[in-house]
């Protein structure tokens, strides 16, 4: 069998075959990815493949490693001579007559904070029925102006440029604070400050003022259905699909950045398509829309809130190679973000009410960034987590901590995740 025309050949002009430098062979339990760092495409491997490349990987012969492969696994030496040429073919590797190939090397990546929310306030004139922080009209916390320009202070310093001011709806503090805010995030240097906000209360001197620093302000939003009845029965307030719209339209006309969360659940799940489709009729651009789905927090754990058509999609972003270093050492998330909330505790997530790193009454965050408590969580990447650490996709897949448990706690963090693929089968399941 090994003395077949195309594998004598190869035998004769080869004795190697290496992965270009840019390209990595990840394992999983059965099966195995190449991830080519330089193009972001992640390879899905059987379990042969994956068992013959490893061992190519390891500076073996292609002659050794073919012999080892057949007595191990039910297969032909012409089989993985045209695998090998596949991958070749394919520009992710290629025959050598020696071993002389430097990788790129994944050095550990420095500690930086790249985002910052900030909570500044739990006040909210909706009540959205998923709401993650259970805002409504009853709520008056307001976080401290003092507390707020030190947490930007030292965020700045830690290397943070990027910033979101959510609430609550933050135009509920008074246009002279959040004025007062923006002004003092930029005196700072944030050169990216987005307001999330539900565009109900907005006036013309706050989107004049919005339209005066349209150079470092954006706007995210979120837009529940393609007409009132389906939009106000989830804010649970009348009138308010009608201002967000109207608010938008002014917004777009100032040539504002928008950007669009569109919160799939089964009272507008029939009506995502409309509403992607109305959003661009009013002019936002496609890439500026994002479906996404009910995290369990807050008003968010009602499990009757969860649409009945989510699925777990199995294609994934690009995995270029600072995404692909990155999470050999970071969480995908938690690895450069922080929240401030309303009442100043510092947590990983908006969304992880109850991981609390720190308070910025009681320390700096410069001292709770570096504590051993956000250390853990900045740490914590796929290779630490329960049944991701056995999957080929752990570097390339975006990994949500709360979706995995109903609320999120510091006994959940390695749970498995939410996810239909099995490594140990090496398949989808339903």
């Amino acid at each position: 069998m090994l003395k077949t025309k195309p594998l004598t050949r190869v035998k004769e002009k080869n004795h190697y075959f290496l992965l270009l430098p840019y390209c990595f062979l990840v394992k999983g339990a059965k099966r195995g990815a190449i991830y080519n760092t330089k193009t972001g495409d992640v390879y899905s491997i059987d379990e042969i493949g994956t068992y013959f490349l490893d061992l190519l990987e390891k500076r073996n012969t292609i002659s050794y490693a073919i012999k080892q492969t057949i007595k191990e696994k039910k297969t032909t030496g012409n089989k993985l001579v045209r695998f090998l040429l596949k991958l070749q073919n394919s520009e992710l590797g290629y025959f050598s007559n020696n071993t002389t190939i430097q990788k790129i090397a994944l050095n550990k990546m420095p500690d930086a904070l790249n985002f910052l929310w900030v909570e500044l306030t739990s006040k909210c004139n909706l009540r959205c029925i998923h709401c993650y922080a259970n805002s409504d009209n009853t709520q008056n916390d307001i976080l401290p102006i003092n507390v707020i320009i030190k947490a930007l202070k030292d965020a700045r310093l830690l290397g943070c440029k990027k910033i979101q001011f959510t609430g609550g709806e933050i135009f509920t503090i008074g246009k002279s604070r959040i004025f007062a805010i923006i002004d003092a995030a930029k005196e700072i240097g944030f050169s990216s400050i987005e307001l999330y906000t539900n565009c109900t209360i907005m006036d013309e001197e706050i989107i004049t003022f919005l339209q005066k620093n349209k150079d470092r302000i954006s706007i995210a939003t979120s837009v529940y259905g393609p007409d009132s009845e389906t939009h106000n029965t989830i804010t649970q307030t009348a009138n308010s699909f009608e201002r967000t719209i109207n608010n938008l339209r002014k917004l777009l006309v100032e040539g504002m950045r928008l950007r669009v969360g569109v919160i799939k659940m089964k009272q507008n799940e029939e009506k995502i398509g409309k509403t992607v489709k109305m959003l661009k009729d009013l002019g936002i651009r496609k890439s500026q829309i994002k479906i996404d789905t009910v995290r369990p927090s807050g008003r968010g754990l009602n499990r009757n809130l969860y649409a009945s058509t989510d699925t777990h999609n199995h294609k994934f972003p690009l995995c270029k190679y600072p995404v692909f270093q990155k999470r050999h050492y970071f969480h995908n998330c938690f690895g450069d973000k922080l929240c401030i909330t309303v009442s100043a505790n510092v947590i990983p997530c908006i969304m992880a009410r109850n991981i609390i790193l720190g308070n910025l009454l009681e320390q700096s965050l410069n001292d709770i960034f570096y504590s051993p408590k956000a250390k853990e969580i900045r740490y914590l990447t796929k290779d630490k987590i329960e049944i991701c650490k056995d999957c080929e996709y752990r570097y390339a897949c975006f990994d949500c901590r709360i979706k995995t448990k109903s609320p999120l706690t510091w006994n959940s963090l390695y749970e498995k995740p939410v996810c239909s693929y099995n490594p140990y089968k090496g398949i989808w399941e339903k």
